[in-house]
């Protein structure tokens, strides 16, 4: 009997081992939640970025289609998905025939910059911005708005070459708004227009006028990318 008591104390845990096997699982929780978390954040910015190419194909055949002509993507006039010169996801809606494609998965709700229109303020910040029943995160470059693809390509005024594969058309930004002036990628003396958002890393996806599209780093933003064709871009 004595000996069958023992072998019951022996089975069972003392205190001390219960704290540490608590302990050694802390560990292991504090090391691996957070690769979890960037694994994560990973699969998001690659179907983010997966997005903007879909994205940015589309911007290209509607080009193809139209002449070479970039989309006039800058009001709230648009009532259908049907029509050529509203919100810039809705005529771009026709390509890529599915509205996901326009929602960032990391996209959250951040502080508005200054300077929105009336036409671009989302009426519920917390949630993406919708248009004729289409919701999107991304924002515009609204510079190109109806140009011809000429505009696209040349030699900027500091003598630096450009063409479409140079030029933003698409980024990720604060709900849906518009790139239409040097602040909004870049601000000056400290002022609350910026209107770009790094999702991804400290980073953000983009599409160019081209087509294609990649991650880049914050600090790789530059004005410029946007309007290299605009003197007051350049920096």
């Amino acid at each position: 009997m004595k000996l069958e008591t023992q072998h019951l104390r022996r089975e069972a845990f003392t205190l001390i081992e219960l704290l540490v096997v608590i302990a050694v699982i802390g560990i292991l929780a504090a090391i691996l939640f957070p690769v979890f978390a960037q694994a994560r954040e990973r699969a998001r910015r690659t179907a983010c970025l997966s997005n903007m190419k879909q994205i940015g194909l589309a911007v290209h055949m509607y080009m193809q289609d139209h002449d070479g002509r970039v989309p006039i993507c800058n009001d709230n006039t648009t009532p259908t998905t049907a029509d050529d010169n509203g919100y810039w996801w809705i005529t771009l809606f026709k390509y890529t025939r599915d509205d996901g494609v326009f929602v960032c998965p990391s996209w959250q709700q951040t502080e508005a910059p200054t300077g929105l229109i009336a036409w671009e303020t989302p009426p519920n910040p917390a949630q993406p911005f919708e248009h004729a029943g289409i919701v999107g995160t991304y924002v515009w470059n609204e510079t190109m708005d109806g140009a011809p693809e000429s505009k696209l390509a040349g030699r900027s005024a500091d003598g630096v070459e450009y063409g479409p594969a140079q030029v933003v058309a698409v980024a990720e930004g604060f709900n849906g708004s518009h790139i239409w002036k040097p602040e909004h990628v870049t601000p000056l003396n400290g002022n609350t227009e910026r209107r770009l958002r790094e999702f991804h890393q400290e980073g953000m996806n983009v599409a160019y006028a081209d087509g294609h599209a990649k991650w880049i780093k914050n600090t790789q933003m530059k004005r410029r990318l946007w309007a290299p064709y605009e003197p007051g871009w350049l920096d």
